[in-house]
C-alpha cells in the first residue's frame, strides 16, 4: 500500500512538469499562465526527487521526503490562491486533486518514520537480494524482516548485522539474526532502531553454515 502512494507520488511530480508545459505554452496556447510554469517546474523536481527517494528506499531518505513533500502541499496551497480567482474549472480542479495526493502521501512518510530498510545486493555472483525490513519494536529493540530471492531452497544460511558498510564490514557481527531459510528470516533484536539506521551498520548474508566465508548479499541500513 505504501509503495503504491509513493508511485503515485512520483507520478504528481510528472502532472506538475505537464501543468508547467501547458501554463508556459509548450504544449498549445489553451490555458497560458506564464507566472505558474516555474514554480510547477521547482516543485515538481524537489517532489519527484524525494518521492524517488522514498520509493527506491536510497538510506536516510525519510527526511528528504518528508521535507520535499511539505514543500509541495505548501506550493500546492499557494497555488490554489492564485487559480481560484481565475475560475478555471479544470485548474482549480487540478490543484485540489494535487493536494489530496500530496496529503495522503505526507500521512504514509509519518507511518514510515517508524521503519527503515535495506536494500541487499548480490555478492560473489550469488543471485541472491531482496529486501530487510526494519520497524520498530520498542524504546530499544527492532524486528527485523528479510525477504531474499535466488537463494538454495531448503539452506540455513547465516544471517548478522554488522558495524561498517558492506565494502568494508567488521568481521564480528554486532547483531545475529535468525538464519535465512528459504529466503524468510525474522528477528527481533536488542537495539533501537534509530540506533541501527544512524550507526553506520550493514546486513550480511552468508552462502551456508559450512561455507561462511562466503557472502551472498549485504545491504546497508537506512530509513525509509
Amino acid at each position: 500500500m505504501i509503495t503504491s502512494i509513493r508511485i503515485l507520488m512520483v507520478l504528481a511530480a510528472f502532472t506538475l512538469f505537464t501543468a508547467s508545459a501547458v501554463h508556459a505554452g509548450l504544449l498549445g496556447a489553451f490555458d497560458p499562465f506564464e507566472g505558474a510554469a516555474l514554480p510547477e517546474a521547482i516543485i515538481g523536481a524537489v517532489l519527484l526527487a524525494g518521492a524517488l527517494g522514498a520509493l527506491l528506499r536510497w538510506p536516510r531518505s525519510w527526511p528528504y521526503a518528508f521535507g520535499a513533500t511539505l514543500f509541495a502541499i505548501v506550493g500546492t496551497v499557494v497555488g490554489l490562491n492564485f487559480t481560484l480567482p481565475r475560475g478555471s474549472p479544470g485548474d482549480i480542479g487540478y490543484h485540489l486533486s494535487l493536494l489530496g495526493t500530496l496529503l495522503v502521501g505526507v500521512t504514509s512518510l509519518v507511518f514510515a518514520a517508524d521503519s527503515g530498510s535495506a536494500k541487499l545486493n548480490p555478492q560473489n555472483n550469488s543471485g541472491e537480494s531482496g529486501t530487510a525490513t526494519l520497524t520498530k519494536a520498542g524504546d530499544n529493540q527492532t524486528k527485523v524482516v528479510l525477504d531474499v530471492k535466488g537463494g538454495p531452497s531448503g539452506v540455513s544460511q547465516p544471517v548478522h548485522i554488522h558495524k561498517g558498510s558492506c565494502d568494508k564490514l567488521d568481521p564480528k557481527p554486532t547483531y545475529p539474526l535468525s538464519p535465512l531459510v528459504n529466503g524468510k528470516s525474522e528477528t527481533t533484536v536488542n537495539a533501537s532502531l534509530d540506533s541501527l539506521e544512524k550507526g553506520g551498520y550493514a546486513i550480511n548474508g552468508h552462502k551456508s553454515a559450512q561455507e561462511a566465508s562466503t557472502y551472498v548479499f549485504c545491504g546497508p541500513i537506512g530509513s525509509m
